[in-house]
């Protein structure tokens, strides 16, 4: 008889295949052939894509390098600053179900505290309001809560009367 220890023999380890399950011996009978090899075609594809992008971002560097030379050559000094408008904007935008916010915007181009207009604002209409930092360049603007574009466009007139009424943009 033999021994235990010799009879185990040699421990093989399976490779399963990550779509259908089956050892990879098994795989060019079922369906995941045909995925494998849209596989393989779509990371063919996006190695030539990327080559592709390398090259351009290369080109593109020293394109840009050498006009970024040349602006800095000409004008070191005169640079242009943006220059922003002074308009109000005022939207109403809708919310869930009926309910609708009052979006004013554009009211620190004319010195005004935005903190202190959303609270007249409050106490004004009878709502809550509120300051919202703008996000990636965009903006602070005050958020009043319900439909108020033309009484609160006549309440900014009356509070603040150093605004012309061009300078309000009313967007329905």
């Amino acid at each position: 008889m033999e021994k235990p220890s010799e009879a185990i023999g040699e421990i093989n380890i399976v490779e399963y295949c990550k779509y259908c399950g089956l050892p990879v011996d098994y795989c060019e009978y079922g369906q995941c052939i045909q995925k494998k090899k849209t596989e393989h075609v779509e990371a063919l594809e996006t190695d030539k894509l990327s080559s592709n992008l390398v090259t351009s971002l290369k080109i593109d560097e020293t394109q840009e390098s050498e006009t970024s030379k040349k602006k800095n050559d000409e004008s070191k000094g005169t640079r242009k600053k943006k220059i922003r408008q002074n308009i109000i904007t005022i939207k109403v935008e809708s919310r869930a179900r009926r309910k609708s916010v009052t979006v004013v915007g554009g009211l620190e181009m004319f010195d005004i505290q935005l903190n202190e207009a959303a609270k007249r604002f409050a106490k004004q209409f009878s709502c809550g309001a509120s300051v919202v930092k703008g996000s990636n360049g965009k903006p602070d603007h005050i958020d009043v809560q319900g439909d108020f574009d033309v009484t609160i466009a006549e309440f900014i007139l009356k509070t603040y009367p150093h605004i012309d009424a061009s300078s309000i943009i009313l967007h329905s």
